[in-house]
C-alpha cells in the first residue's frame, strides 16, 4: 500500500514537472518571438482631384488604408478611412474578433427579447385566483376560510378600499389643476404654510450662486504677472540644469538612441505619383523646391509633378509607405540608456525631485 501511494505521487509530482516545464518554454518561446519577430505595417493614401470650381477642399476624396501584421499575418490589423466613412477590422489567427464580438452582443440582445414576457398577453393566473378570492377561497389551497377571520379582513378591506378611493380623488384633483393650467408651484404658493417673499429671497440667492464671479483688471494683471515669473523660473531653472556636463551627456545620449530608432523603424519601401497645385506658381515653386530637399525623393522611386497653369488648388495621385518595428531594438537601446551612468544619474535627479 505504501509502495503504490509513493508510486502514485512520483508520477503525479513528473506530470507536474513536465507541463511546468512546457509552460517554461512556451512562455520562452513568446518572449523570443515578441523580441525578434518584427511588426510590418503598411500605409497607403489615394486622392483624386475635384473638378467642381465651388468644392475648396482638395482632400476631400482622400482614402486611407493602412495595415499593421505580426508573424506571418497571425495578428493583423487593418483599417480603412475614405469619403465612405471609416472601418476597422481585426484578425486573430484568420477570425475576425470584431464581427465575432458582434455577433455575441446581438446573441445576447435576441435572448434577453426572448426571455422577456409580451406585453399584450394577459396574465391569467391573476383573473383565477381574484375569482377564488370572491368566492371566499383561498388562491393557493382552496379551503375556505373561518367566518370570523373574513369578517375582520372584510373590515380591514373596507378601510384600505376607503383610503384608497381618497388617495384617487386627491390624484384626479391634481391632474384636473394640470389641465387647467395650475402648475405645481401655484399650489405651493397658494398654501398657507409658505410665504411669497421666502420663495423670492430663494430664487434671488440661487442666481447669485449660478452667476460666476468676475475677477477685477487688478487681479487679472497679478495673475499675468504670477504667470510671467513662474514661467521666467521654470526657464532659469533648465538653464541652469543644462549648464551641467552630465545632463548635458545624458541629452546627447538619449537622442542618439532616439536617432538609431527613427534610422531601424523608417520606411523600408516608398512609392509616390503626386500631381499638385497652390493656385499660384509661386507658391507651387517654393513647395516644389522644399520637397526636392528630401532625400527620400531621390533614394526611392518617388515621382511629383507641379502644375502651375492651374487656378485652383488640388493635389492627385497615390502615396504608399512600407516598413517595419523590431522589438529588440528599443530594448537594446534601452539597455544602452540603463549602462550609461550620466542618464542615470540625470535620471535619479529628476525622479528625486517628481517625489
Amino acid at each position: 500500500m505504501i509502495k503504490t501511494a509513493g508510486l502514485f505521487l512520483f508520477l503525479l509530482l513528473k506530470i507536474l514537472g513536465w507541463i511546468l516545464l512546457a509552460l517554461l518554454l512556451a512562455f520562452l518561446v513568446a518572449l523570443v518571438l515578441i523580441a525578434f519577430v518584427p511588426v510590418r505595417y503598411q500605409a497607403q493614401f489615394q486622392n483624386e482631384r475635384n473638378m467642381g470650381r465651388e468644392e475648396k477642399n482638395p482632400v476631400k476624396n482622400l482614402q486611407v488604408l493602412a495595415n499593421v501584421s505580426w508573424l506571418f499575418h497571425f495578428i493583423h490589423v487593418s483599417v480603412n478611412y475614405g469619403p465612405q466613412g471609416f472601418a476597422s477590422s481585426l484578425h486573430l489567427a484568420g477570425i475576425d474578433l470584431l464581427k465575432l464580438f458582434a455577433w455575441f452582443t446581438k446573441r445576447k440582445k435576441h435572448k434577453k427579447k426572448a426571455d422577456m414576457p409580451a406585453v399584450g398577453q394577459p396574465d391569467t393566473s391573476s383573473g383565477h385566483d381574484l375569482g377564488k378570492q370572491l368566492d371566499g377561497e383561498h388562491p393557493n389551497t382552496g379551503k375556505q376560510p373561518d367566518r370570523t377571520g373574513h369578517q375582520r379582513t372584510g373590515q380591514q378591506g373596507d378601510i384600505a378600499g376607503n383610503q384608497s378611493v381618497g388617495q384617487n380623488a386627491t390624484r384626479n384633483m391634481k391632474e384636473d389643476g394640470v389641465k387647467q393650467g395650475h402648475t405645481p408651484t401655484d399650489s405651493k404658493a397658494n398654501t398657507p404654510g409658505v410665504q411669497p417673499e421666502s420663495q423670492e429671497a430663494s430664487a434671488q440667492t440661487a442666481k447669485k450662486k449660478k452667476k460666476p464671479h468676475k475677477k477685477s483688471k487688478k487681479q487679472l494683471k497679478y495673475n499675468k504677472k504670477e504667470k510671467a515669473a513662474s514661467l521666467r523660473e521654470k526657464v532659469g531653472r533648465l538653464h541652469n540644469e543644462w549648464k551641467d556636463g552630465a545632463n548635458r551627456n545624458a541629452v546627447s545620449h538619449v537622442w542618439r538612441e532616439i536617432c538609431l530608432l527613427i534610422r531601424s523603424y523608417k520606411p523600408r519601401k516608398l512609392k509616390a505619383d503626386i500631381t499638385f497645385s497652390l493656385s499660384d506658381p509661386a507658391l507651387t515653386g517654393a513647395v516644389l523646391g522644399l520637397i526636392s530637399l528630401l532625400p527620400q525623393v531621390y533614394r526611392y522611386p518617388c515621382k511629383v509633378l507641379p502644375d502651375f497653369t492651374s487656378d485652383q488648388i488640388y493635389i492627385e495621385g497615390e502615396l504608399m509607405v512600407k516598413g517595419k518595428v523590431t522589438v529588440f531594438v528599443f530594448l537594446l537601446g534601452l539597455l544602452r540608456l540603463i549602462r550609461d551612468r550620466s542618464f542615470m544619474r540625470a535620471f535619479r535627479k529628476l525622479a528625486g525631485r517628481a517625489s
